[in-house]
């Protein structure tokens, strides 16, 4: 031990695929159990970090996509891209009084 930080090499930082795979896919699973208007995100994991892509009708079902993805064991974060499609049954915002 010199006191100098250890150098790492470029395996310590390559996910492990089947697992990576495997956590996806019980995300996925619980995604789509949970909600089915889920069951067609993107999910894509990488050393416990989840990646959820796609679009969702309201604001409201991200939100649930999130945390639905926390709630997986072996998740250690989750990385949100997802979009909001415009909801056009909602009300249009008040215009703003002069």
């Amino acid at each position: 031990m010199n006191g100098l930080p250890q150098q790492r090499s470029a395996q310590d930082f390559t996910p492990m695929d089947a697992e990576d795979r495997e956590l996806a896919a019980r995300v996925r699973l619980y995604l789509g159990t949970t909600r089915p208007a889920l069951a067609s995100l993107g999910v894509d994991a990488a050393c416990g970090c989840v990646y959820l892509r796609g679009q969702v009708g309201t604001f409201h079902l991200r939100q649930l996509a999130i945390a639905a993805a926390r709630r997986v064991a072996g998740v250690r974060d989750v990385v949100d891209e997802l979009t909001v499609s415009a909801d056009r049954s909602a009300p249009s915002p008040l215009p703003a009084s002069s």
